[in-house]
């Protein structure tokens, strides 16, 4: 029987070693120069108390995805409860809670990984991409990612009005993502550095 338990090693085995060595990777060691950190370093680190970057590391890439993905989650059931009377939970959700959603929460974690992170210390440095400061860069985003939730999960049989319907639902589940994640990451920041 499929399931999470399927899912799992499959999550696992793509993005295990990316991420092990995305995180093992640049964490300073004596002398504060960069280098790679194998499993006899790490056991050092951890009996000299220099785990703490590794663990925000670590929650810096999962808590942001996971928040924003489960708060995203419960507006679109909360939505679906309220204009289509709740039938996700009568009808077969063709794959979503098995397939969709893990295959996001995945995807979300590489991106945290490759993009977030990376800009997230820029916007912190004060740099700005694209010309744009943190807001503005992530309006954009919201909105480009809402357009294309929208002609990706537009049923044409029901015309322009879902097509406008579903774009803005997939702005409003890209701005509340977009906006705990980055709220929990200026939240880590403030606290755990």
């Amino acid at each position: 029987m499929p399931g999470w338990a399927g899912v799992s090693p499959w999550v696992c085995a793509i993005f295990g070693s990316f991420l092990n060595q995305c995180l093992l990777q640049e964490t300073l060691i004596d002398g504060g120069q960069p280098t790679f950190i194998t499993t006899n370093h790490a056991s050092e680190r951890l009996l000299a108390g220099k785990s703490q970057n590794m663990n925000v590391k670590i929650l810096n890439i999962i808590i942001p995805p996971i928040a924003g993905i489960v708060t995203v989650l419960g507006i679109l059931i909360l939505i679906n409860m309220i204009f289509q009377g709740g039938s996700v939970f009568h009808t077969p959700d063709n794959g979503f809670f098995k397939y969709f959603v893990p295959f996001t929460l995945a995807m979300a974690i590489l991106i945290q990984i490759t993009l977030v992170l990376p800009f997230w210390n820029k916007f912190r440095s004060g740099q700005k991409i694209l010309k744009l400061s943190l807001i503005p860069f992530t309006m954009l985003i919201i909105l480009i990612s809402g357009l294309a939730f929208g002609f990706v999960f537009w049923e044409k049989q029901f015309g322009w009005t879902e097509l406008v319907a579903t774009s803005l639902t997939g702005i409003i589940a890209f701005a509340v993502y977009w906006t705990v994640n980055l709220m929990i990451l200026k939240r880590f920041h403030r606290t755990l550095l």
